[in-house]
């Protein structure tokens, strides 16, 4: 191993090393823009435990993305993109994480809150899939990106898996409305 500094060699010169493999030349990188990308990640965060994960997240996916960064120039501007991608990802996350009481009030179901049957009923009718999904988001309480690594899936398709499980709930609870009103007649 040697020791060596962003003065003696270049920034491309590090990035080139890394990505022949050497692991020792990407901390002097790590250590030029961790400054930027941790206040990067404050600002879209403003919790320091949430941006230091951001941090180590953009490091990482940075890390193990390096041999498709074609140009050694534009490192920077490429490891402050991958962060900002997954500050963006952090935020719809949070921002669209409801807690299992709205639910329902997000499915906009009408004028009428279904009751407890309805919804358990609505539940029962998914496929397994849909059950597993809201159960691991709503019951669970865990994030896009955590049932993404739980799962093994890009995190794009969790959100999808979701929202075509509310459709699916939302439209069982509506039949089941449309059922028990003609039984009333």
């Amino acid at each position: 191993m040697f020791c060596v500094t962003m003065s003696e060699m270049s920034q491309q010169d590090f990035v080139r090393a890394a990505q022949a493999g050497d692991r020792d030349a990407f901390a002097p990188l790590v250590h030029r823009y961790e400054i930027r990308v941790r206040a990067t990640c404050r600002r879209f965060t403003h919790d320091d435990d949430d941006a230091e994960d951001l941090v180590l997240e953009s490091f990482v996916e940075a890390y193990l993305k390096l041999d498709q960064l074609r140009n050694p120039e534009s490192f920077g501007a490429w490891l402050l993109s991958i962060t900002k991608n997954h500050c963006r990802s952090w935020y719809r996350a949070r921002k669209s994480l409801p807690d299992p009481e709205t639910l329902i009030e997000e499915m906009n179901c009408g004028d009428d809150t279904p009751n407890d049957d309805l919804i358990a009923h609505g539940i029962a009718g998914l496929n397994s899939e849909q059950q597993k999904i809201l159960d691991l988001h709503y019951r669970a309480g865990l994030t896009y990106q955590q049932i993404a690594g739980d799962l093994g899936v890009p995190i794009g398709t969790v959100m999808s898996r979701i929202h075509r499980a509310k459709d699916a709930l939302r439209k069982a609870i509506q039949e089941s409305r449309s059922r028990e009103w003609k039984r009333q007649i």
